[in-house]
């Protein structure tokens, strides 16, 4: 099975935009006014990027964790990083424009914890939200306003501004994207936990990378845990652990003077080689690399 699932990549869009004006800041952002740019595929795929599609006219049928969905124009779909999907059908007079977050600005935009796993949970119980007409329009000027952002690419402090955009654009579907009364009302004790374990791991995260420490400080199976946080916030308890190791480096190699042994042992890896090769695993790029590129 795990050999039909084609990985959708950066280099995907970038191909596709051959030949045409490339609206995007390296492997951080990206928009088109296309749909026709938009890469899609009728067998199952991986995303390594999220993808925010405003849908102008016609719907798209598609498949995402083995759930089946009509989005029908006009809708917003937020189609996240990490999970398998598949389109099924596009119609002829589907129209539309949508934006590509990398995972770096998608943790830059999110820093808070309780947002954050709000909004991983919203995204993956409701990634199809229906816009009248007026919260159609309001994105549109969101969108219009970040793709003459992107026009300036010299300015400075333009990724700055590019995630205050987008968190604003975000924030604006708030009353139908993050639905946490309904949720809590059904769910509490499911948030509770889910919170608990966040939490837990925001604190032992340098330490502890392994889902039985934080199960048994939670007095719960492996098993049970990491069900239980994959069903509330479509990522696996190891992904949120390795999602937060992978930011404190990043803020470290970005931020510190520590040497990159130093930063090794402050995560607790054994050895600067075991630390390079899961830095590289989970983003792509060496420690050095990245530090360098941040320079």
């Amino acid at each position: 099975m795990q050999k039909n699932i084609t990985p959708l990549t950066w280099q995907a869009f970038l191909k596709n935009k051959e030949g045409k004006e490339v609206l995007a800041i390296d492997d951080y952002f990206m928009l088109s006014e296309d749909m026709k740019d938009l890469p899609t595929f009728t067998k199952p795929f991986t995303l390594n990027v999220s993808i925010s599609i405003i849908c102008l006219s016609g719907f798209i049928k598609f498949q995402m964790a083995l759930k089946r969905y009509h989005a029908q124009a006009p809708c917003l779909l937020i189609l996240p990083a990490t999970e398998i999907l598949m389109f099924e059908e596009i119609s002829t007079d589907c129209k539309g424009v949508f934006l590509v977050l990398s995972n770096n600005l998608n943790n830059d935009i999110v820093s808070d914890i309780d947002e954050r796993l709000q909004l991983s949970y919203s995204v993956f119980a409701q990634p199809v939200v229906p816009l009248s007409t007026e919260e159609l329009e309001c994105n549109l000027m969101h969108f219009h306003m970040l793709s003459n952002i992107l026009r300036t690419p010299q300015h400075p402090h333009i990724k700055k501004i590019i995630q205050h955009q987008l968190l604003a654009f975000y924030y604006q579907q708030h009353s139908n994207i993050i639905r946490i009364e309904s949720f809590n009302k059904k769910d509490n004790k499911q948030e509770q936990l889910c919170t608990q374990f966040l939490r837990l791991v925001e604190e032992n995260h340098r330490k502890e990378r392994l889902v039985g420490f934080y199960a048994e400080k939670l007095s719960l199976t492996p098993k049970y845990l990491s069900q239980l946080i994959k069903e509330y916030t479509g990522k696996s308890a190891n992904d949120w652990i390795d999602e937060f190791v992978i930011l404190e480096a990043k803020a470290l190699l970005h931020s510190s003077v520590l040497s990159i042994q130093q930063i090794s042992d402050k995560l607790n890896f054994p050895d600067q080689s075991s630390f390079g090769k899961y830095f590289k695993v989970h983003t792509g790029i060496s420690p050095k690399n990245y530090r360098n590129q941040s320079i």
